[in-house]
């Protein structure tokens, strides 16, 4: 009897490292993993489809930058791991480098669907969107980048500000009007 080849099976390292594949993070800047509440994800990256984004996995925005925006599916275990959470809990988010950067949860909230603002920032955040809810409303967890120290932070003190006593017999002078 002919022994038939056998085809080879691929292994999960072998999806990581296809570059291939558009959903795998390429570049070291990359989001490949985020953790919060003792739970963790993969990441896979994803793009808008007609200004639309519709995240099926756990999924990084491609794109997002300074605000990082990732999406994970909200389940029992999910809504568990956000229920633990306090103000100033560790979010982290594992770099295709192998860098993880940390953030600081400042704000859990429920916004609709639409409420788009969430993806943007003005300063270093990471925005987590649990989708597939079954509600009209989806949670979302907020982070702050926790920016490290340069150099020797460890006798820093903080800057006195200067006091300012006015005497008794001290008056401000009016200002002649332009």
């Amino acid at each position: 009897m002919p022994t038939l080849p056998i085809a080879p099976t691929a292994s999960p390292y072998a999806l990581v490292l296809n570059n291939n594949d558009a959903s795998v993070a390429r570049g070291p800047n990359d989001p490949v993993s985020v953790e919060f509440g003792g739970v963790a994800f993969e990441l896979t990256r994803s793009k808008l489809d007609n200004g639309e984004w519709r995240p099926v996995l756990a999924e990084w925005l491609d794109g997002t930058e300074l605000r990082r925006v990732v999406a994970v599916p909200f389940s029992q275990e999910v809504g568990q791991a956000v229920a633990s959470l306090k103000y100033s809990d560790i979010l982290r988010l594992r770099l295709g480098s192998s860098e993880v950067v940390e953030y600081r949860l400042v704000d859990i909230t429920r916004l609709k669907r639409h409420q788009i603002e969430v993806f943007s920032s003005l300063s270093p955040s990471l925005a987590i969107i649990l989708h597939s809810e079954r509600a009209s409303e989806r949670y979302v967890l907020i982070g702050e980048a926790i920016q490290p120290c340069p150099g020797d932070c460890t006798n820093l003190t903080p800057t006195a500000l200067p006091t300012i006593t006015l005497a008794a017999t001290d008056t401000p002078s009016p200002t002649a009007s332009p």
